[in-house]
C-alpha cells in the first residue's frame, strides 16, 4: 500500500486523546491516526464501508439457498488462529506495525463476517425460515 506523510497541527486536548487511544491500543501515534481517520471516512449514514453496505444489500435479491451459505459463512480456520495469535501477543508484549494493521484487517474480517451472517439469518427469519440452528454457531466455528 502506497502512504503518504503529512503534518497536521492538533490542540492540546486532542492531542492527547489520540496519545492515550494509542497507547492503550500499543500503537504509534500515527497508526492510530490512520485509524481514526479511516473510521471516519467510513460511510457516515450506516458506519459501514460502502463495499460492505453494497455486500449486505445484494444478500435481499440471493435465494434461500444462496442466504443459507451466507448465514452459515465462517472466519477461515487459519484466519482465526492468526487472530487469536496476535490478540494474545498484543496483550502480552506487544506488537509491531505491520502485525497491528494485521490485526485489524482481521478483526474486521470477523465483524464482515458477522454482519452477513446476521443479516443473511434476519432475511431468512423475514422468509419464514426456522434459524435457531445459526444461533447457537460462532463465527469462526
Amino acid at each position: 500500500m502506497i502512504t503518504h506523510a503529512i503534518t497536521v497541527e492538533l490542540p492540546d486536548p486532542l492531542y492527547e486523546r489520540i496519545v492515550r487511544r494509542a497507547t492503550g491500543a500499543k500503537r504509534s501515534i500515527e497508526d492510530e491516526l490512520a485509524t481514526v481517520v479511516s473510521e471516519a471516512l467510513s460511510d457516515a449514514s450506516t458506519g459501514l464501508p460502502a463495499t460492505l453496505e453494497e455486500q449486505l444489500s445484494q444478500l435481499q435479491i440471493l435465494a434461500d439457498d444462496d442466504l443459507w451459505r451466507a448465514a452459515e459463512l465462517r472466519v477461515p480456520a487459519e484466519e482465526a488462529e492468526r487472530l487469536e495469535m496476535l490478540a494474545d501477543k498484543q496483550a502480552t508484549e506487544g506488537l509491531s506495525g505491520a502485525e497491528h494493521q494485521e490485526l485489524d484487517r482481521l478483526v474486521n474480517m470477523g465483524h464482515q463476517v458477522m454482519l452477513v451472517r446476521a443479516e443473511a439469518a434476519v432475511l431468512l427469519k423475514r422468509r419464514g425460515h426456522e434459524i435457531s440452528r445459526l444461533l447457537q454457531q460462532s463465527p469462526s466455528e
